[in-house]
């Protein structure tokens, strides 16, 4: 079993999901509302250098901070598909897969359609937004793919955050449960 971070007893996740949902069904009962407690970091990756991937984040951390979200709101940018291999498998390592990953085509790549690919494959719990325009290669297969346009405008991404953290904190897809 893969170890937590600073302690040497491995990651129960039984034992983590009983203590979560102990502590919501205790938050119910008086009556405060709980939106999704999430654990996992949240990455944006921008392999082409002209994204506005560094506003999107901001505008990510400014609504998670209004709305209250209980969720890790540690945000990683990463300029390269290397780099964010390396950055999210550290996480993983440990059991904890992100809670967002933010993935912009840019410029036509089939790469970065590949690792797309390879994250929702490899980490079906995890909400995979890939930023598209005109010029993105897109294979026929995107059955399980949440695309949004480019240029994203701060209220529309803000309806994606509101979908994906309090609607529906888990993929449609995934194996994991929802509360």
């Amino acid at each position: 079993m893969p170890l937590t971070k600073g302690t040497k007893e491995p990651f129960d996740e039984i034992k983590f999901t009983q203590v979560r949902e102990y502590a919501i069904r205790a938050l119910e009962h008086a009556r405060i509302k709980v939106p999704f407690i999430s654990v996992g970091h949240i990455f944006f990756i921008a392999p082409d250098s002209s994204s506005r991937i560094d506003e999107l984040a901001r505008w990510t951390m400014q609504w998670i901070l209004r709305s209250e979200v209980s969720c890790d709101s540690t945000i990683y940018t990463c300029a390269s598909l290397d780099e964010a291999e390396a950055s999210i498998s550290i996480p993983l390592a440990h059991g904890i897969p992100p809670v967002l990953i933010v993935l912009d085509h840019g410029a036509p790549d089939k790469r970065i359609t590949a690792f797309g690919e390879k994250i929702r494959a490899c980490v079906p719990e995890t909400w995979v937004i890939e930023l598209i325009d005109d010029r993105s290669w897109l294979p026929d297969d995107m059955q399980h793919a949440f695309l949004v346009r480019k240029p994203v405008i701060k209220a529309d991404w803000e309806d994606v955050l509101s979908h994906v953290f309090l609607q529906a904190p888990t993929p449609q897809w995934s194996r994991s449960r929802s509360n």
